[in-house]
């Protein structure tokens, strides 16, 4: 037999004794099977009868599809099962046309009409320091912005309108420049931890949430008494909360196994593991006063607290009431508090009482 020639005309297909083989993993299955003969071409010919029947590899609407608008509507409608709710959120703010109620996203007015062929490393590169670098937005937002441009670029390799990624390109690029002080600085996790550190203004924060009362003055709470984030928080629910016979009981405790993402997609916890985290006092005389004025109920969601509300009225305005310092950034600069900041208040005492960092972890 002779040797496979070479060339992408061929590809799949591999000689074992005297007969050649097709073999190619699809949709994660691999496939294999006989071609029944020895001749290079009537095996390609086999091959392509068989991916054209079972309509393997790209779809005919992407090989018209050069633009990079086009490839996102396909990329939008079809190829974003697999993603989280609020993954598939961002992706669509991003990637979306635009309409009568919302304008079109900030990555197909950059990219839209430009053929995928046309989107290189260059011009990603100079689209990151005029996008990301020049307006001072955050790696991790330089980041949501990639995993969406990787997305529907990779349906290009997918057709074969491009040999490679650009975006792989791109990142590659990033971690060299980030192999500097600075940069580690900046794409440093811990970059973002910012507690509320002065005990006058975190007891002033506690009074005047305590003040403002309701199911919001409960959420405060259960972020700085238990260190649950602002989703879990609001998927909490009465049969989760174990009160324990007294206040002076230590089996008091919560059972965290759900979050509420974005005050709209209800699922699992960002880890996906459900935990058990221990009740403070304060924190169980506050539920216990608040399920009295809801009736005490014993099933039921605790607090239906909209987040882009409570963030911007309730939060807002406790931390300026109780005159809380902005949080500081790497850089020096400041910005506003946040939720997440009563997290790490948490986390941060704890550590500053002794606990140790697993128990602080397993909280």
């Amino acid at each position: 037999m002779k040797k496979r020639p070479a060339g992408r005309k061929f590809r799949n297909l591999f000689a074992r004794g005297a007969t050649i083989y097709y073999e190619r993993v699809v949709s994660g299955r691999r496939v294999k099977f006989s071609c029944a003969t020895d001749d290079w071409n009537e095996a390609a010919a086999v091959r392509d009868l068989y991916e054209a029947r079972k309509q393997i590899g790209v779809p005919v609407e992407f090989r018209r599809a050069d633009t990079f608008a086009e490839l996102a509507d396909s990329f939008l409608e079809k190829w974003m099962t697999n993603l989280a709710e609020t993954t598939r959120d961002d992706r669509r703010s991003l990637l979306r046309a635009a309409s009568d109620e919302k304008p079109a996203g900030i990555l197909r007015i950059r990219f839209g009409e430009l053929r995928v062929d046309e989107i290189r490393r260059p011009v990603l590169l100079e689209w990151w320091q005029e996008a990301i670098e020049a307006k001072g937005r955050s790696h991790k937002t330089g980041r949501n912005y990639l995993d969406a441009l990787s997305g529907v670029l990779a349906l290009a390799v997918d057709a074969e309108m491009i040999d490679a990624n650009p975006v792989d390109g791109l990142r590659a690029v990033l971690r060299r420049r980030n192999r500097t002080q600075k940069g580690r600085a900046d794409t440093d996790p811990g970059a973002r931890v910012a507690p509320i550190e002065d005990p006058e203004q975190l007891a002033a924060f506690v009074e005047k949430s305590r003040e403002a009362g309701g199911a919001s003055h409960v959420v405060d709470l259960l972020c700085l008494d238990a260190g649950l984030r602002l989703g879990e928080a609001t998927a909490l629910r009465w049969e989760d909360c174990a009160f324990g016979s007294d206040a002076s009981d230590t089996r008091r405790s919560l059972r965290i196994r759900a979050s509420r993402s974005r005050g709209t997609h209800l699922g699992a916890t960002k880890s996906g593991r459900e935990r058990t985290v221990a009740m403070s006092r304060r924190l169980r005389t506050a539920l216990l006063a608040f399920q009295l004025e809801q009736g005490r109920p014993e099933a039921g969601p605790i607090t239906l607290v909209d987040h882009a509300n409570y963030r911007k009225r309730h939060f807002k305005a406790v931390c300026a009431a109780a005159e809380v310092d902005p949080a500081r950034k790497p850089d020096g600069t400041t910005r506003l508090r946040s939720p997440k900041d009563l997290r790490d208040t948490y986390a941060s005492q704890l550590l500053t009482a002794g606990v140790q960092l697993g128990y602080v972890s397993r909280q």
